[in-house]
């Protein structure tokens, strides 16, 4: 199953060309509450904790990393997160890596996400349905879409940007668990391909009705880290390198494409749409964006340097999912500050 990153139709792409369609994999399977127990634990690996027959870490692991002790690690998750650092340029080891991405996901989940480990499809109902990122999930996140209309407003606009820079800008915009159930998924779909791309063996005693927190981890490790390779994430990067030019879009256009390229996509796009005006007000929609975006970034940024969402030491599990039972992260809005 196939869930695309960007799946609502673009002023762009119905007017002049069909751009380019990123799709994510997404995967989930079952629940435990309890951890994987340490006696368990007994094939070495090549990060220095050892797995259980089946592939899982033990507690320690998770320690060391900054996750809490009931979501369970499936060795192919530190697999595809070393590959994924090696992408982006990222220095880290593979376990602070991994314990990054789970803070970012703790981020963008929210105060939607159970902190006892166990979500009904209700729960997954009420999740976001989509954020922006600037392609690593080794920074926070810049935009939080909760509801349908946000993240179609979102979803247009990167897709309009991703076609008319051919490419070359992608605003790191992706789906997320709330989204998959409003197009119609189930738990089942979710945890058939965590199955696929994780593990089969999650907990095979988990209630059909039930999925853990530990397989939305997972899923969304396969979904947004399926989804970037380097080609992305080089024009991901490049989009938040625009924006601290502050130029405004059709100038990119104009400077990368020439001024017959822009004049055509006018002409095309007031044609289309039988309006003489559509092209400026889209470029004003653009600029509007990217300001935005840019706003959301600098603040991310700022975060980052005073270490607010880092972990304090390798044994405190991630602020981002301490902080769920007793105080809510934002996570609604077009656009979010991020913040504890």
């Amino acid at each position: 199953m196939s869930i695309a990153s960007v799946t609502s139709s673009s002023l762009y792409s119905a007017s002049i060309v069909k751009k380019r369609s990123e799709t994510s994999e997404i995967s989930t399977d079952a629940i435990s509450l309890s951890a994987v127990s340490s006696d368990s634990a007994t094939i070495s690996t090549k990060w220095g904790f050892k797995v259980d027959e089946n592939g899982f870490f033990s507690t320690d692991f998770n320690k060391a990393a900054g996750i809490p002790d009931n979501i369970k690690i499936h060795k192919q998750q530190m697999d595809t997160v070393e590959q994924y650092a090696k992408i982006v340029g990222s220095n880290d080891d593979p376990v602070k890596a991994l314990g990054k991405v789970w803070d970012f996901f703790a981020k963008v989940a929210g105060n939607t996400l159970d902190s006892d480990g166990s979500m009904s499809i209700e729960q997954v109902s009420k999740m976001p349905r989509s954020f922006e990122f600037t392609g690593s999930l080794f920074d926070n996140p810049i935009s939080i879409q909760q509801t349908q209309k946000e993240y179609l407003q979102v979803s247009k606009i990167s897709g309009d940007i991703q076609g008319m820079s051919e490419n070359t800008f992608e605003t790191g915009f992706r789906s997320f668990f709330g989204e998959n159930i409003a197009v119609g998924d189930n738990l089942q779909n979710i945890k058939s391909i965590y199955q696929n791309y994780i593990s089969p063996n999650y907990n095979s005693s988990e209630s059909k009705d039930q999925i853990s927190v530990g397989e939305l981890f997972g899923a969304f490790c396969t979904q947004t880290i399926g989804g970037t390779d380097q080609a992305t994430y080089n024009a991901t990067k490049a989009y938040y390198k625009f924006l601290e030019t502050g130029q405004d879009f059709e100038s990119y256009l104009t400077d990368k494409f020439g001024a017959d390229y822009v004049t055509n996509l006018a002409d095309g796009m007031n044609i289309h749409f039988d309006d003489p005006d559509m092209f400026d007000t889209l470029m004003k929609e653009i600029d509007r964006h990217t300001k935005e975006n840019y706003s959301s970034y600098l603040s991310g940024q700022s975060i980052a340097k005073d270490s607010i969402l880092s972990k304090n030491d390798n044994n405190t599990p991630s602020s981002a999912y301490q902080t769920l039972k007793n105080a809510k992260l934002p996570t609604s809005g077009k656009l979010l500050n991020l913040g504890v």
